[in-house]
């Protein structure tokens, strides 16, 4: 009987699990399941992931990297205790991200500078900050 209802549970899984573009993981998808009135605890849902050997596409997008939070920080406060700019293209501020999306990655740059705000998007980091 319980081997059974884990074979109705492993369906639903899969199915809710490709109709949400491979994007729920174990939380997600037993609170879709309980919505759907089948019975199971968050515990199962995830021994039954992964022994389908199932995951949520997030999974391992972002690699640790020891070490990198201290090189970006070792720059430090640049501006702090300079004097306040008096005209315009004395200070400026930049940032640069990226988004995943169906045909690949996306990258967004900007730039402020006198309030005035410029970005780029394009599907390169140099496309986006080419400007």
């Amino acid at each position: 009987m319980h081997r059974q209802y884990d074979e109705t549970l492993k369906g639903a899984i899969v199915e809710l699990h490709q109709g949400y573009r491979r994007a729920y993981g174990a939380p997600r998808v037993h609170q879709a399941l309980r919505q759907q009135g089948l019975s199971c605890s968050r515990r199962r849902v995830n021994r039954l992931m992964r022994a389908l050997e199932i995951k949520a596409s997030t999974t391992g997008l972002y690699a640790w990297r020891p070490g990198q939070h201290a090189f970006y920080s070792s720059a430090g406060k640049q501006l702090k205790g300079s004097n306040a700019p008096t005209g315009c293209g004395q200070q400026w501020a930049g940032d640069f991200t990226y988004l995943k999306t169906r045909t690949g990655w996306l990258y967004h740059a900007g730039s402020l500078t006198c309030s005035v705000a410029e970005w780029w998007v394009g599907h390169s980091a140099a496309a986006a900050t080419a400007n």
